[in-house]
């Protein structure tokens, strides 16, 4: 992975925001770290990005799709795997943190196999 400026890479900016509680969306590590480090205002990265609504994107307040991430690994040097894989852990845990969500998930009935039938 190529730094994305001198200071470090976008990588280094993830594995931080993984350790930050309340900014582990990876819209805030690149609003609050990387554009300052690259020079780049918000309203610069969404043009870069194609997007019309930046603080959406770049907030947290609308998840990356795999094109996003494929935009976003462009313009800062980084991969489109660890844009998804960052952005589907923040889903995974914005959903375990709203209740009404844990209330459905535990209502499932966890399937047992075959063979545990059988027996």
């Amino acid at each position: 992975m190529e730094d994305c400026h001198e200071g470090g890479s976008y990588g280094e900016n993830e594995r931080t925001a993984a350790r930050s509680p309340g900014r582990g969306y990876q819209g805030g590590v690149i609003k609050e770290d990387i554009l300052p480090s690259v020079g780049l205002s918000v309203t610069a990265a969404a043009k870069a990005l194609g997007v019309s609504s930046p603080p959406g994107i770049l907030a947290g307040r609308k998840p990356r799709s795999a094109i996003m991430c494929l935009k976003v690994a462009r313009l800062f040097g980084s991969s489109p795997e660890v844009a998804m894989r960052w952005q589907a852990a923040y889903n995974l845990k914005k959903s375990e943190h709203s209740r009404k969500v844990m209330v459905r998930v535990a209502r499932i009935v966890p399937v047992k196999l075959v063979e545990e039938v059988r027996a």
